[in-house]
């Protein structure tokens, strides 16, 4: 992407998802402002399906928690996530599916046919969900 209008109005944001300090305390409700928020996040594999997995899944959990923090997506926003196909997959697209209008399951030509990692590509960001 080369059109300098759209690098212009790109934004990256680097947060450590597993320490994050922000979002409550008391703090005053930061409005959203980004359209998408992408997640390319890995971890080394272990050498063992399951436990890889659950991990990239629970990887994607962790960038949609971060994604739905305050002053981050907005409201019909979009959510990219990479992902392994395996174990877990419905459950992971249902939640996605019931935070977002569509989801659709993304495997690159560029990939390795024999590769299980895909992306799920989420559009229509609901909103925050209020909590019961």
């Amino acid at each position: 992407m080369q059109d300098p209008n759209v690098i212009a109005q790109v934004v990256s944001v680097v947060r450590d998802a597993e320490n994050n300090a922000g979002g409550g305390g008391g703090q005053t409700a930061v409005e959203p402002v980004l359209d998408a928020v992408v997640s390319d996040m890995a971890h080394p594999f272990t050498g063992s399906r399951t436990a890889d997995v659950a991990r990239v899944h629970d990887l994607c959990r962790l960038a949609l928690g971060v994604a739905e923090m305050d002053g981050m997506l907005k409201k019909g926003g979009s959510f990219v996530c990479k992902f392994l196909d395996g174990e877990g997959d419905k459950e992971l697209k249902d939640e996605m599916r019931s935070k977002f209008d569509k989801v659709i399951h993304e495997k690159p030509e560029a990939s390795r046919k024999e590769s299980s990692e895909a992306f799920l590509v989420c559009i229509g960001y609901k909103g925050k969900q209020k909590q019961s």
